[in-house]
């Protein structure tokens, strides 16, 4: 299959999605599709102009010049229209079997680039319509006004969740749920890691301001209650924090080399600890499956939608005074698992990306046949 993958994502800087991204497409590549990346940042810089993609496969960045003119929001949003044109032009050359589009807010001339005769398949993330709500007004009336153009041209939705998948019954035909998955290389070692250990238990989160289902406050107040451990947080500076305790030890953004590093002298992972506060119940971060790659046994509040019920993970559950409730749980979790990981043997199965990258192309498949099928 010719696979065009449509993200309004910056290709150039290695984040969560972009690892995300990146496994996918190499995945189908290796399965051997032919596969283009259609790439409008959210956001628009001259570093996102001079900075080499981090993509493996064949891409394309589209950048209006007219919208470098504004700034903020403004300038993303005008350079979503301005380039609509160029990418329906770019994706009529590249004549796609199956258009697959991360999920994003409408915008006027988005119907250009949907109106291709390829199917259009839709990667739905998150509950949109409660995260939307946590965004400025403007943002909330386009998208909430959008959504439904956008639905109108999905014939498949992939959902990260059985959770989001529900959320899509009745508006578009076909749904399956495809987890997140980790791409396990020569750096995940395949053996029994051994944790570095002392006298004093680490744990670690993986992060961005901004977000408040993330629970960070929730972990200040962990930290707080349980002086005994040391706390990492990673993408935050003491400036986000300012009541930090002695404890807490803030790392701001980090590489991965550097990441690795950290996470072969932590302990244990803190996932997610608030989802409740976007109205959701189960998800799959992709944050935790590293930690869970990389050998960490993992602290969360939610149900992970892959590792329900095994013995390195705590669910603390999803309210709001979760963490105080679990003090004694968690305080026992650490102490259980300090000095130890878990096996790649065990992990592996439950979080790799080549299963879950061939059920998504099977998926694409019988979209594509079903599509077919109706033209007939």
């Amino acid at each position: 299959m010719r696979i065009a993958y449509l993200v309004e994502v910056d290709i150039t800087e290695e984040t969560g999605v972009t690892k995300k991204i990146k496994g996918q497409t190499n995945s189908w590549a290796q399965e051997g599709h032919d596969v283009k990346i259609f790439s409008f940042p959210s956001v628009l810089s001259s570093e996102v102009r001079n900075r080499k993609n981090i993509i493996d496969v064949s891409s394309e960045t589209f950048l209006n010049p007219i919208a470098s003119f504004f700034s903020g929001q403004v300038q993303n949003y005008l350079n979503k229209i301005l380039s609509s044109q160029a990418i329906a032009r770019s994706l009529q050359d590249f004549s796609p079997d199956i258009i697959y589009y991360r999920q994003g807010i409408w915008f006027p001339g988005i119907h250009r680039i949907f109106s291709q005769k390829a199917p259009i398949i839709l990667e739905a993330n998150t509950n949109d319509l409660e995260e939307i709500k946590l965004e400025g007004k403007v943002r909330r009336i386009i998208y909430t006004y959008g959504r439904k153009k956008i639905l109108k041209h999905v014939l498949g939705v992939v959902s990260v969740t059985n959770e989001i998948g529900e959320y899509y019954q009745g508006l578009v035909p076909y749904i399956k749920t495809v987890s997140n998955g980790f791409v396990f290389n020569d750096e995940i070692p395949a053996h029994t890691l051994t944790a570095s250990f002392s006298n004093k238990p680490s744990l670690i989160f993986v992060g961005m301001p901004g977000y408040s289902w993330h629970g960070v406050d929730k972990i200040l107040r962990l930290a707080s209650l349980l002086p005994e451990f040391t706390f990492h947080l990673v993408g935050y500076e003491k400036a986000n924090l300012p009541e930090m305790t002695d404890n807490i030890i803030c790392h701001g953004y980090l590489r991965k080399d550097s990441l690795k590093t950290l996470y072969a002298t932590a302990d244990i992972g803190i996932g997610t600890l608030a989802l409740h506060r976007k109205n959701m119940d189960e998800a799959c971060p992709l944050k935790v499956r590293e930690y869970c790659a990389f050998g960490l046994p993992v602290i969360l509040g939610y149900k992970d939608t892959d590792l329900e019920g095994q013995d390195f993970i705590l669910d603390i559950g999803n309210f709001e005074e979760n963490v105080v409730q679990s003090i004694d749980s968690i305080k026992n979790f650490v102490r259980a698992w300090h000095g130890k990981k878990t096996e790649r043997s065990v992990v592996e199965p439950l979080i790799g990306l080549n299963a879950k990258e061939k059920e998504r192309l099977a998926f694409f498949k019988s979209v594509q046949n079903a599509s077919e099928n109706q033209a007939k």
